[in-house]
């Protein structure tokens, strides 16, 4: 029974719809038929005045309609041949002999061919020209149906009032060309980055960029891009770039023979001592602040202060001592706690030895659990050993005459163990940008940091500093992650927003995570519009059926979190400051690798042993055997 409801339900809504699209085509049809006819009884109407003022020869009088219609039509229907003469044409009839009140129509016809030549016998072929010509009017119905149709769209679209709005990608890009040429000229394609095909304003890249997707979505086809488009830059202006890399890919691809590697298990890598970012007194808490940074999921962080300070306190003892090698530090804090304490007695003045109540009983848990902490956060100085070198990562940033692009690795099978060294390597270099002078609004940006893969870093102290402050200093960040998810693992949920909201740009590919594409909808934004709804009444009679349309002012996401969850590969929403948000196509334009990703050093277990233990390691019975 239910079934068959549905059926009639169905079948009513067929039949309501055809019998409405049949009264839309049968009403204009009607008034164009009519139309049609009025134009052809006007041609008529204007033929015969026309006619009734021509003369009828040997008379005073003009031809009558009576005449005309003798002419065309037979209104006798093929029961007789002859017609009355009119009387304009009796005198003429009599002079020729014709004296009796009627005549042949063929001969009638034949008379007044004589007379008017073809203006009479040539009228029926114009009638029908001009009905032809007339019936041009039904071409109408092919501007009403698609003007109908555009029109009923029109009452059903929403109508925008305020909020976010989604601007169409053509207008985006014609605004954005236009920018570029006003910033750099003929030659903006050589200096700006293009996504897709939409510049980004350098202004607008000085706001930062945040880019986001699940893997194998184009994200790092469009980092890859990215950094090919600065590279060009730089045969234009100076503009160094700092790249995070977990795989090895970009340096690959877009590494040169004078650029910078830092990577203890690279044998690429540049050489260096962490004495080299300490020039002042004050430096010491800065480094140690930096390294000993409280993850957001341990809410404790005395335990990191205070392993930061003991850490401070030993760094001053080696510097006191003038012992500034990485060898020197992991030695340093490799003793027993005892002898740390002695050191911070001997080397430092009063003023300097508040660590030593963190460590003072040196048995006790606490200190141990503050060595432990302070032993997991530099055990990355083991593979630093014999490392040192000249090069600074501070003195890097300030020179502005550089011209190597430095790549700092870290890959993921390793990633545990230089975690703490490749954070602390890039919130030293984001301080070092924040001490820079201030830059007047003309000057574009000298200094990019690409991070790809930003969860894979522990806790930047500076970030936010960095995100807030940096444009001023001529310097931008470029982020990749897969979600925010291990941002606020990181971060935590408090600092979501604002990590967020700092990136003025952002690019957001397909995602996986449902939490990071509601947060996006909603920071987004929604939309205040009116919106038309129609609502159909039915019936059996024809003229049952009835439509109404009802306007309501409703609020509604600008995008949907479905719409981040499902779109294709290379397909990604971009939002530029201050030019709103539209969609894009990344290019599948992919950079062929010309140097190896990793080149690994010699880390065997021979020779990290000293000489003395590699002979007794060779002369083991496992050896022998």
């Amino acid at each position: 029974m239910k079934r068959n409801s549905h059926r009639y339900i169905a079948n009513e809504i067929y039949m309501a719809s055809f019998r409405m699209y049949l009264h839309m085509v049968i009403t204009p049809v009607l008034i164009l038929f009519l139309l049609h006819l009025g134009t052809i009884c006007f041609s008529i109407w204007t033929t015969v005045s026309r006619l009734n003022r021509l003369p009828v020869p040997g008379s005073s009088k003009t031809l009558s309609t009576q005449a005309l219609s003798a002419y065309y039509f037979d209104f006798s229907l093929g029961f007789s041949t002859s017609i009355a003469i009119p009387s304009e044409f009796a005198p003429l009839m009599a002079r020729n002999g014709f004296d009796r009140t009627s005549i042949q129509r063929k001969h009638f016809k034949r008379i007044l061919d004589r007379l008017y030549g073809d203006r009479l016998a040539s009228i029926p072929g114009r009638i029908r020209a001009d009905a032809r010509t007339g019936a041009l009017v039904y071409l109408i119905l092919l501007i009403y149906i698609p003007f109908a149709t555009i029109k009923a769209r029109s009452y059903t679209r929403s109508t925008f009032l305020r909020g976010a709005r989604y601007t169409p990608r053509s207008i985006m890009k014609t605004v954005l060309i236009e920018t570029a040429r006003r910033e750099s000229g003929p030659e903006f394609r050589s200096d700006h980055i293009f996504i897709g095909d939409l510049p980004l304003p350098i202004k607008a890249e000085q706001k930062h960029l945040l880019i986001l997707g699940s893997t194998g979505t184009g994200k790092s086809v469009l980092i890859n891009q990215i950094i090919a488009q600065l590279t060009i830059r730089q045969s234009i202006r100076p503009h160094r770039l700092v790249i995070y890399d977990v795989k090895g890919e970009y340096i690959s691809k877009h590494y040169r023979e004078n650029d910078i590697i830092f990577y203890p298990f690279d044998q690429r890598s540049t050489t260096w001592s962490f004495f080299n970012e300490i020039r002042s007194y004050q430096d010491f808490d800065m480094v140690a602040h930096a390294l000993f940074q409280a993850p957001e999921t341990d809410k404790d962080v005395y335990w990191y202060d205070s392993a930061g300070q003991v850490f401070k306190s030993g760094l001053m003892c080696l510097a006191r001592a003038g012992k500034r090698n990485n060898r020197d530090i992991i030695e340093f804090f490799n003793r027993e706690a005892a002898k740390i304490k002695d050191d911070f007695i001997r080397y430092l003045p009063l003023a300097d030895r508040g660590a030593i109540k963190h460590i003072d009983k040196s048995e006790s848990h606490q200190a141990a659990s503050i060595l432990s902490i302070l032993q997991s956060r530099i055990n990355f100085f083991r593979y630093l050993i014999d490392q040192d070198g000249p090069f600074s990562f501070r003195d890097y940033v300030r020179n502005e005459q550089e011209n190597r692009n430095l790549f700092i690795l870290n890959i993921k099978q390793n990633d545990l163990i230089f975690k703490a060294l490749m954070t602390f390597v890039v919130d030293i270099m984001i301080r070092e940008v924040l001490s820079l002078e201030e830059r007047s609004a003309s000057q574009t940006a000298m200094f990019s940091i690409i991070i790809d893969e930003f969860g894979s870093l522990q806790k930047l102290s500076a970030i936010f500093d960095f995100l807030t402050i940096s444009r001023s200093k001529g310097g931008s960040l470029i982020v990749a992650n897969q979600d925010l998810g291990s941002v606020i693992h990181v971060y935590g949920e408090a600092q979501k927003s604002t990590f967020f909201n700092n990136f003025n740009n952002s690019v957001t590919f397909k995602l996986n995570d449902p939490q990071t594409a509601e947060y996006i909808s909603k920071a987004v934004g929604d939309k205040e519009v009116i919106k038309v709804m129609d609502s159909h009444q039915m019936s059996p009679e024809a003229m049952g059926d009835r439509l109404s349309l009802n306007a309501q002012e409703k609020l509604e996401h600008v995008l949907l979190p479905s719409e981040f969850l499902h779109l294709r590969e290379f397909q990604a929403y971009i939002k530029i400051a201050d030019q709103g948000l539209t969609k894009v196509e990344i290019p599948r334009r992919f950079i062929s690798a010309r140097y190896p990703p990793y080149s690994e050093r010699d880390l065997s277990i021979q020779t990290l042993l000293p000489p003395t233990e590699q002979m007794v390691a060779s002369n083991t019975p496992d050896n022998h055997a």
